[in-house]
């Protein structure tokens, strides 16, 4: 008993694990089953009365086979029992009532609607395994909600059919509760005089307590005394001592603190001034990190399409060499007066094939020149237009070429031509050479075939919706919620900086004030863009 005596903790946890066990848990939990087991117990009889005298009434109808006497009678019943449910109150509902032959074949049920005469019934499992000695069943569902009856119907002896119901125990629940509801008031009142029992309790240590708490105040002085606490042999003595020590500590280290406070608050205020700029730097080194991601795109774009005016002006001036050189020969040949009529023919023969394929390089190359002048100028200016966007994708895939040509990759234009813009189309320009440039990168490889990209575009509620896919290899899902971060790639140093999707993001949010995600397809990815169409027409 000395651990008791001079431990107060050891008091209180005694006084109160005792009251709480003879008081509550046992007293309570002895009440609530002993009353739920007689409550069940009233039920169950009375509920094996109803179904023992109902499945006498039907013997002879269901012997006959009368299926209509059977149906009014279910149907009397059900519509009795919840039409005195209602008025007066009743002990329990019927929730359904089946009368099956002895194939289990429903031959009548309170819900014909949902059970047709001739369908199997489906039995609860459990009313099988549970038979008494008289033939009849009766199950709890886990829960005690409901209550599933099974009674065999007998006609001279002779098993002919089966009853089953299913009950929704409502009086039970009822009283149940009203048991409960009486245990949580006895709890409640329990509850109350264990607050005034500790309370008297506890102003057995009112004086040392306050003795204490009053000393707190001058805590760190270096002068804090606890006379009444220290005479004591429980935890009030340890805590006063170990409070008493503290005191002296707390002085002693006062001034050291106050000594480093100041020289804290200049370190504080040195190294925000530093962060600030720092912060400073950054955001100006970003900005470049975004122009240099935009030039170098431009850049791109420009050797490209300088790659393939190649072609077609070599071959034309190759053409106007030959012409060149056969147009001496002629002149020489007619000086000479040995022009036959024959040389004469092979000679504009020639010409015309000639002119026909310069005129058709020509033409490409001006086809190349005016969409490269038309996308570079988009890219590198902001400034909003009217355009087509089917019509300027495909001006996008014109400057795209030198890289497409080369891959074997199907790109589909399904954009509605009836989308007409006015906004920045250098914008879309990006977004769409991103994509791209993106799927060739990472989605594509030597072993891929068959690859194609597919973009869609079309305005439906008062939006613009895009969506691009592609069937290559996906990306990896930890990957998906990070792609649209700064500086994020999966091919560091292998041509990926991880800014061109963050570009994306910011201009189609921030700048089209709309909406971007990414999803895995069976086979693939699809970007999803949304913008409204208030921002893409004349203000």
């Amino acid at each position: 008993m000395h651990w008791i005596k001079n431990s107060f903790k050891h008091q209180v946890l005694i006084i109160l694990s005792v009251g709480i066990s003879l008081f509550t848990f046992s007293f309570m939990l002895y009440n609530y089953t002993k009353e739920k087991k007689q409550l069940n117990n009233i039920l169950e009889s009375q509920v094996l009365q109803l179904n023992h005298r109902f499945a006498l009434s039907l013997a002879n109808n269901v012997f006959y086979n009368e299926l209509y006497d059977i149906s009014d009678a279910i149907f009397n019943l059900y519509e009795y029992n919840h039409k005195t449910a209602k008025k007066s109150g009743a002990l329990f509902t019927i929730k359904e009532i089946a009368v099956v032959n002895k194939e289990q074949k429903i031959i009548g049920h309170s819900h014909p609607r949902d059970y047709s005469i001739g369908a199997v019934y489906n039995i609860n499992k459990s009313l099988d395994s549970k038979k008494n000695d008289d033939g009849y069943t009766i199950v709890w569902s886990q829960d005690y909600k409901n209550l599933y009856i099974k009674t065999p119907i007998y006609f001279s002896q002779e098993l002919i059919a089966y009853l089953y119901m299913n009950i929704d125990p409502l009086f039970l629940m009822q009283k149940e509760q009203e048991v409960f509801n009486q245990l949580m008031v006895f709890l409640l009142v329990f509850i109350l005089a264990l607050i005034v029992f500790s309370y008297v309790l506890a102003s057995l240590i009112d004086k040392p307590m306050n003795e204490i708490l009053q000393g707190l105040d001058d805590l760190g002085s270096g002068n804090v005394t606890f006379p009444l606490a220290m005479r004591r042999e429980d935890e009030f003595f340890t805590l006063a001592k170990a409070l008493t020590y503290a005191d002296k500590r707390i002085a002693e280290q006062k001034e050291e603190l106050i000594e480093i406070q100041v020289t804290l608050e200049d370190m504080v205020d040195e190294r925000t001034e530093e962060l600030n700029k720092t912060l400073e730097d950054m955001k100006k080194y970003q900005e470049q990190l975004v122009e240099t991601e935009k030039m170098s795109a431009l850049g791109s774009l420009v050797a490209g399409v300088a790659h393939e005016i190649n072609t077609p002006i070599g071959v034309s001036l190759t053409g106007i060499t030959y012409i060149e050189s056969e147009t001496k020969n002629i002149h020489k040949m007619m000086q000479e007066q040995t022009l036959g009529k024959n040389a004469l023919r092979e000679y504009l023969d020639t010409v015309v094939t000639m002119s026909e394929s310069m005129h058709l390089s020509l033409v490409n190359a001006a086809r190349l020149v005016r969409s490269f002048k038309q996308v570079a100028i988009d890219q590198h200016t902001e400034e909003k237009r009217h355009f087509n966007l089917r019509e300027y994708f495909d001006e996008v895939l014109v400057s795209l070429n030198n890289k497409l040509k080369h891959e074997q990759t199907s790109i589909k234009n399904e954009i509605d031509s009836k989308v007409e813009l006015y906004s920045y189309p250098g914008i879309f320009s990006q977004i769409f050479t991103n994509f791209i440039m993106n799927s060739l990168l990472h989605a594509f490889d030597e072993s891929s075939k068959e690859n194609e990209i597919k973009v869609k575009g079309w305005t439906e509620y008062g939006s613009l919706y895009i969506t691009y896919e592609d069937n290559g290899k996906g990306i990896k899902e930890e990957h998906i919620k990070k792609i649209f971060d700064p500086f994020f790639t999966t091919k560091l140093g292998q041509g990926g900086s991880g800014l061109g999707l963050n570009i994306i993001y910011n201009l189609i949010v921030h700048k089209l004030k709309g909406d971007i995600y990414c999803i895995n397809k069976e086979r693939g990815m699809m970007m999803t863009i949304t913008i409204p169409m208030q921002e893409l027409e004349d203000e």
